[in-house]
């Protein structure tokens, strides 16, 4: 890192980045999960879901308690939504509905099926993308087949419960910004793509080629103007992992960063918008866009 290069400030409060899984999970833990934590002050941490201490051991139930024991910033790549086509196949008219329809009884495989064959009745194409996904480019829909077990998992096992807890969810929950706890999703490969690299990048798997682009993005975080303290052993991690997630986990600290810069009105904006379209079942994630980055930049110079 160079401590020459101009950077913003760092938070005020910690932020955190979950890499989420939907895969299977045993006494060890999940192997596929990975928490990456920044504390004011401190460099960043890491830490993997399997381990063989299994005191510390992290599953999908266990996230609603570590993000409880943790107030902060933190940014989940699960999708937090669904198209507002699909949920009106399925006979949701709310956020909070989704939740509880992913709350009920049966795997979810079962529930992917079984919404597959409502929308099909209701003719609403199968992978339909909600309006955030069309405007970032992504390629993947919440029920997608690579995807939808951690849509459904994240939304049973973290959402539903941190609902009823209290935590501030955003879209949806922005008026409640002042409690300790906020949840934002998070999307690490749009922010690869539009920020860190600016460019489409490959870099989940175990050739020389995925392992110099995740040198690539470790160095653009630690660059200005992040400069995030990424500590070597953290760095090795990230690079040794080829399926990416514990890379994944370090990029989405800089989505809850930049989500706790963010102007409290561009949060209201983007929910008015939704409850304008009859959209907010779907929600919002961020965009770290270059001009979104000026917006936080400019909002930070006149605090």
């Amino acid at each position: 890192m160079d401590p020459s290069c101009e950077g913003w400030p760092p938070p005020e409060c910690p932020v955190y980045g979950v890499d989420f899984s939907g895969g299977e999970e045993g006494r060890c833990g999940n192997r596929k999960i990975w928490v990456a934590t920044w504390l004011p002050g401190k460099n960043v941490g890491l830490r993997c879901g399997w381990t063989e201490n299994t005191a510390d051991k992290i599953c999908r139930r266990d996230l609603p308690g570590l993000i409880n024991r943790g107030p902060g910033w933190w940014s989940l790549d699960f999708p937090f939504g669904i198209a507002k086509e699909t949920a009106c196949a399925l006979k949701l008219n709310s956020w909070q509905e989704w939740l509880g329809w992913c709350g009920r009884e049966g795997d979810p495989t079962m529930l992917r099926d079984e919404a597959r064959e409502l929308t099909k009745r209701a003719g609403v194409p199968w992978g339909q993308r909600r309006q955030v996904d069309k405007d970032n480019q992504t390629t993947w829909f919440p029920l997608f087949e690579q995807l939808y077990r951690q849509t459904i998992y994240g939304a049973r096992e973290v959402l539903l419960p941190l609902s009823k807890e209290g935590p501030c969810i955003l879209p949806w929950g922005w008026m409640a910004l002042q409690k300790p706890t906020v949840l934002v999703e998070g999307f690490p490969g749009a922010t690869v793509r539009d920020h860190l690299l600016r460019r489409r990048v490959s870099y989940k798997g175990d050739t020389g080629a995925h392992r110099t682009a995740r040198k690539a993005i470790l160095k653009a975080l630690k660059s200005s103007p992040f400069v995030m303290p990424i500590p070597d052993d953290v760095a090795t991690k990230a690079i040794e992992d080829q399926e990416g997630d514990a890379l994944d986990a370090l990029v989405l600290l800089l989505g809850s960063w930049i989500s706790l810069r963010l102007p409290v009105d561009r949060w209201k904006q983007q929910l008015a918008r939704l409850d304008g379209c009859d959209s907010t079942v779907e929600g919002w994630f961020l965009r770290l866009s270059p001009r979104l980055t000026q917006t936080v930049k400019t909002h930070l110079a006149v605090r």
